[in-house]
């Protein structure tokens, strides 16, 4: 009788494992779809940041040479 209950108790803590491993990928899922659900809208959005970060890269040089020469003079 003791084995049957221990295996129960096995079996309910593997269900129990089993189930936060579902919440935690489907969570996983919401957070990397960034509120988006089609694959697309995602992919648009990286491409429009893409264009952008070269820009952002040259403004952040252009401050940080300002910076410097202003600390040298």
């Amino acid at each position: 009788m003791a084995d049957i209950e221990t295996l129960i108790r096995i079996e309910t803590k593997l269900d129990l494992a089993l189930q936060q491993q579902a919440d935690h990928e489907t969570r996983i899922r919401r957070l990397e779809s960034h509120g988006t659900e089609s694959h697309g809208d995602r992919i648009t959005t990286l491409e429009r940041w893409r264009y952008t970060l070269p820009t952002c890269a040259l403004l952040s040089a252009a401050s940080i040479a300002t910076a410097v020469i202003s600390a040298l003079r």
